[in-house]
């Protein structure tokens, strides 16, 4: 089975080598990198260009959006499954083959696991929910960066929407879960991702909220749930990063909430 990760840049010259890195050494080698940078100004395209890799394909254009570049990406790509790689994050080395591993063994339609999370001398395990087919769903229920999924996935819902500024992973998660397509946990630690990605912006919450709307979820639990995350949202944003995670592990304990941040 070949994998395609694909990866999108802009301005990523302090962190996009390491991601590169991190999937040319990948115990598994049936694999293709594709990057899809937006015109970066700064020195990312040199790095891509000079990265010694014949996985690697690369090419730099004007885009409409991160969805945009990553729709480009997946089309550009051969994989018979595609993982997405933010350009900011990095993969374990045996990731992709205990992805490839499940998705195999257990005849699903896409595989995920866990993702450690930085933020400064901080960090926390990002675990998929339990029941991901959960319909009060409101937020991502596994890390993006864990997925890989069947090309026939992405032909099937026509890959992503770019209605999203930074909630277009999460619609197409949704769509790709109400279509019926099945999924299974790794039960491993896939990456790593730091704090201060686009999708830990409060847009993200807003345009989760649009997108749960959409695809038929009460208005009035989405409000609820709405300003739930928001709250949260704007009291972790003043709290010192101590005081923050111990507050975290407090609130997700109580069964009524039942989400992690």
């Amino acid at each position: 089975m070949l994998v395609s990760v694909v990866t999108a840049t802009y301005n990523s010259e302090q962190t996009i080598l390491r991601a590169l890195q991190s999937v040319n050494n990948q115990t598994y080698k049936d694999i293709e990198h594709v990057v899809v940078d937006g015109e970066s100004y700064d020195s990312t395209t040199d790095i891509v260009e000079a990265f010694d890799s014949n996985r690697l394909s690369f090419c730099s254009e004007k885009d409409d959006g991160i969805y945009d570049a990553l729709n480009k990406g997946v089309l550009m790509s051969r994989g018979d499954a595609i993982l997405i790689l933010n350009s900011d994050d990095w993969l374990e080395p045996d990731a992709i083959e205990r992805l490839v591993v499940t998705l195999e063994n257990e005849g699903v339609d896409f595989a995920f696991g866990s993702v450690k999370y930085l933020d400064g001398k901080y960090e926390k395990i990002l675990s998929p929910v339990k029941d991901y087919q959960d319909k009060n769903i409101q937020r991502m229920p596994f890390p993006h960066i864990s997925l890989l999924i069947k090309r026939c996935v992405y032909n099937d819902l026509n890959n992503y929407s770019t209605d999203y500024k930074i909630a277009g992973d999460f619609d197409f998660i949704i769509r790709m879960i109400r279509a019926g397509y099945k999924g299974k946990d790794s039960n491993v630690l896939i990456g790593c991702a730091l704090s201060g990605g686009v999708s830990a912006s409060s847009l993200s919450i807003f345009e989760s909220y649009r997108i749960v709307v959409k695809h038929g979820k009460p208005k009035f639990l989405a409000v609820m749930k709405l300003w739930e995350y928001v709250l949260k949202f704007m009291v972790l944003r003043i709290l010192p990063l101590a005081i923050k995670y111990k507050l975290i592990r407090v609130i997700n304990s109580f069964r009524f909430l039942n989400r992690r941040f």
